[in-house]
């Protein structure tokens, strides 16, 4: 995921503005969450893939390259 972020920053051809770094550090707690193993099953009961779907998605509002998600 870490890569990603990075990658969405080189794309951005301007500064990184409120939106952009709000929904990056939106991403990078989600990730926390995940990793932390005193709070797996907390984490999971929030639906992270649908946190990160929609995160994905406003991000690829705001930068210059979509950002393509896998079909369903």
């Amino acid at each position: 995921m870490d890569c990603f972020l990075r990658r969405a920053v080189l794309w951005r051809n301007s500064r990184i503005d409120r939106e952009i770094q709000k929904t990056l550090e939106d991403l990078r707690a989600l990730v926390g969450q995940l990793q932390a193993k005193d709070r797996v099953k907390e984490a999971y009961a929030e639906r992270p893939l649908l946190r990160a779907d929609k995160l994905l998605r406003t991000l690829g509002k705001v930068i210059d390259r979509p950002v393509v998600l896998p079909a369903e």
